[in-house]
């Protein structure tokens, strides 16, 4: 199980829900906040991931990552943010044009592995967003999996972010989750209610320290401020935390309030004071 056992005792020992929080770096930064801004307004968030990495053939390509943030601000930043604690990772993601039942795992793995070392990233984040042929679902992201658990340095976690309530998902688990360290819900839209069924689904068969809820601050999905502290304060002693989707979209321009309001709002909830 490498370092999940560790990360989840982390957190319930901490007694402090985890923070995690993806920065879409493809998005316009003329109207996005910039990825040194995190470092620079000092956030309390304790995993930012980098949205996204994809397959290009059985290759690793950052073309999402890198297309409004250069790999020179993309490393001094993460640089800034490991020094100050905050864990940072990639979010891998396959596309129409090279789903995962389309290549080779096991070399897309290996190089994937290569530029966690050349970045120094902590972990990598697994979005199970999919447009493959649902008889391939399952066999392919169990097999991803196992490649990335095998080709990654031991120190490296693996998350996995998904949706509402998925079977797909609970059999990719049931057979592969002691690799995962957490998993994420992008339960993002919906109500209290049905936030709540999506955790107890992965509830039944996810240790609920591992499992962070979502919320967002893009408009075309957004979770209201009331939602994201009803979120943020559901099951604080048992659940993991918090997902945004993402800080490049929390100012004024986007959502039309004050900017960082959706992250600060999460930051206000996450130690129960508040709830």
């Amino acid at each position: 199980m490498r370092y999940a056992i560790l990360s989840i005792l982390l957190c319930v020992v901490s007694g402090k829900q985890m923070f995690s929080a993806y920065y879409g770096a493809y998005f316009d930064q003329s109207v996005s906040n910039s990825f040194s801004s995190i470092y620079d307004r000092n956030l309390t968030v304790n995993s930012v991931i980098l949205a996204f990495g994809s397959p290009y053939g059985s290759f690793l390509t950052l073309d999402f990552a890198t297309k409004y943030v250069t790999q020179d601000n993309l490393s001094s930043t993460i640089y800034k943010l490991q020094s100050r604690g905050t864990k940072v990772g990639l979010s891998i993601m396959d596309t129409s044009t090279s789903n995962w039942n389309q290549i080779d795992l096991s070399l897309f793995a290996r190089s994937v592995a290569n530029k966690v070392n050349e970045m120094g990233l902590d972990f990598i984040d697994i979005d199970a967003e999919s447009s493959m042929r649902q008889v391939d679902y399952i066999p392919c992201f169990i097999t991803l999996i196992k490649e990335l658990h095998q080709a990654l340095p031991e120190n490296v976690t693996l998350y996995y972010t998904c949706y509402g309530t998925g079977e797909l998902d609970k059999q990719i688990l049931l057979s592969v989750g002691s690799y995962i360290s957490y998993v994420q819900l992008m339960v993002y839209s919906g109500s209290y209610e049905s936030m709540n069924a999506s955790f107890s689904f992965y509830a039944e068969f996810v240790n609920p320290a591992q499992i962070l809820v979502g919320v967002s601050c893009d408009v075309m999905d957004l979770t209201s401020l009331q939602n994201v502290a009803n979120f943020t304060c559901f099951n604080h002693n048992s659940k993991g935390g918090v997902m945004l989707w993402n800080l490049a979209q929390d100012n004024q321009g986007q959502t039309g309030s004050v900017s960082w309001l959706w992250t600060d709002t999460v930051v206000k909830y996450l130690d129960g004071k508040s709830c």
